[in-house]
């Protein structure tokens, strides 16, 4: 009997000993890059009166995602709409906040080819859907299709720099990010795209030095489908968030040859004889 009990015990030992044997640890894939401990979001006070019109997109879009805060982590942010990388011309007075220790001058150019683009940098992304601010779409007019207003209800949208080094996180007025959402199979797609200028030539480029932030929006999307949305820009994502989008945003209003769909120009008569 005291064979047995002694069987037992060593075969116990044996397991638990298995059981907190170290495993070989896995390299987690790739996602988005977190701070340990990250500064709660701010309070963002927005400084355009009136009332904001919802989104309503109903194809993959192109949009511009303005500046509205560059400079040190606050609590609190006051949001200026109009932040601009472009220098006032000589002699003629500012017609936006010029951001010039942001703005990357000429006798930086040498230096910039070290710094790393946004798209190619590790950064902290993320948004409050708790806090509602409006946004300016200037450039795409199938978002203004049932409204004159270029104001859109918007979340903020905090992005933070992990590299030591300085980055450029955008140009002119604007910060390249993506929104994606989940389709009917679960895969993340595009619904918006940075809008690309047909010509950058004299568009300044914006610095971000380390441990620094940018704030800018993403347009809240309102359609029939429910899915999660995340913003992405380069190889960085927000955490995802519940939403609505037209099930139709993944698709362009272009074909293959570059032409309007059909359906786009059945939206739009006016278009018909247009080149896009």
């Amino acid at each position: 009997m005291s064979r047995l009990l002694l069987s037992w015990w060593s075969l116990g030992f044996v397991l638990l000993g298995a059981c907190h044997a170290e495993s070989p640890v896995r390299e987690p894939l790739h996602s988005a890059v977190r701070l340990p401990l990250a500064a709660p979001f701010p309070l963002v006070h927005d400084t355009v009166a009136g009332a904001a019109s919802p989104l309503a997109a109903t194809w993959l879009a192109q949009t511009a995602h303005r500046l509205l805060y560059i400079g040190r982590p606050q609590d609190t942010l006051l949001l200026q709409h109009t932040l601009t990388a472009y220098a006032p011309r000589p002699g003629l007075p500012a017609r936006a906040p010029f951001i010039g220790a942001y703005a990357l001058a000429d006798e930086q150019q040498e230096r910039a080819r070290q710094w790393k683009f946004a798209e190619q940098a590790r950064l902290d992304l993320t948004l409050d859907t708790g806090q509602v601010i409006k946004a300016e779409e200037e450039w795409n007019r199938d978002l203004r299709t049932d409204t004159l207003s270029r104001w859109f209800t918007a979340y903020p949208v905090l992005v933070r720099s992990l590299e030591p080094d300085t980055i450029l996180i955008g140009a002119g007025d604007y910060v390249p990010l993506e929104v994606e959402a989940q389709d009917q199979l679960g895969q993340w797609r595009p619904i918006e795209k940075p809008f690309l200028h047909f010509c950058g030539t004299g568009m300044p480029s914006m610095m971000l030095p380390p441990r620094q932030v940018v704030l800018t929006s993403m347009l809240i999307p309102h359609g029939s489908f429910s899915t999660q949305l995340r913003v992405r820009l380069g190889e960085n994502y927000s955490p995802p968030f519940r939403g609505r989008i037209h099930p139709r945003q993944f698709e362009s209003k272009y074909d293959q040859r570059g032409d309007y769909q059909a359906a786009y120009v059945r939206e739009h008569p006016g278009l018909r004889n247009e080149t896009p």
